[in-house]
């Protein structure tokens, strides 16, 4: 366990790389720094206020106890709310990923109408077509593209 300012650095710079920011940005989050007072944070030169150490542990999602000590004083698998989060950032990647592929059958199969047809379309159509197949797909609750939609509306767009 270590508590001196170059390891509280060392963590206060892994909470700003693990949120993906630089410091400049980082500065701004916390509470309107400039990038020399996080660096100097980073660096242990000077250890930040109690203030902004709350604002550090709330912008990178961790305890105060791991931002000073570099451990967890309780086990947090074992917190309810802490349990709650890991849930919700599961489902929220789960959806996402199923966006992404259902986004990528859309696309996959207005190519390959427009290639089986032998047919073009403007890249703004095809975009425009693209968004509309998406949005009804995941409005009638399909897992899957329907080619015969995508059919009619590539015949209604051309």
């Amino acid at each position: 366990m270590q508590t001196n300012k170059k390891s509280i650095g060392i963590r206060i710079k892994k909470v700003r790389t693990d949120i993906g920011v630089n410091q400049t940005e980082f500065g701004m989050q916390i509470g309107g720094l400039k990038k020399s007072a996080v660096s100097a944070y980073e660096q242990g030169d000077n250890f930040p206020p109690p203030d902004t150490m709350i604002k550090i542990a709330e912008a990178g999602n961790v305890t105060l106890d791991w931002l000073l000590t570099g451990k967890e004083l309780h086990d947090p698998e074992q917190n309810p709310e802490y349990r709650r989060k890991v849930e919700a950032v599961n489902q929220i990647v789960a959806e996402r990923t199923a966006d992404l592929k259902l986004m990528q059958q859309v696309i996959e199969a207005v190519e390959e109408h427009l290639q089986n047809n032998q047919l073009t379309m403007s890249p703004a159509k095809i975009a425009e077509l693209i968004t509309v197949l998406y949005e009804e797909t995941l409005e009638s609750n399909n897992q899957q593209v329907n080619k015969g939609t995508v059919s009619r509306m590539i015949k209604l767009a051309t």
